[in-house]
């Protein structure tokens, strides 16, 4: 998934316009976990972000990102 992504990222095509939701968020001291998706093209796609705290604010450590699992 993560070079279809980057084809489109080269593509100039991006999903800034789409409507991002933060849908939990869990936070221990220098790490947090976030679960955000998104709507594209009728396709929902789900993202982890697992976030470290640094002396200049938070950097991403991990992330995760596909097509939602059928509900």
């Amino acid at each position: 998934m993560g070079a279809v992504y980057a084809e489109r990222q080269d593509r100039g095509e991006t999903d800034r316009e789409s409507r991002w939701r933060v849908l939990a968020v869990v936070g221990h001291g220098k790490l947090a976990a976030v679960k955000t998706d998104v709507v594209v093209a009728g396709t929902r796609y789900v993202d982890h972000i697992l976030l470290l705290r640094v002396a200049d604010g938070w950097r991403i450590a991990a992330a995760a990102w596909g097509p939602a699992p059928a509900s």
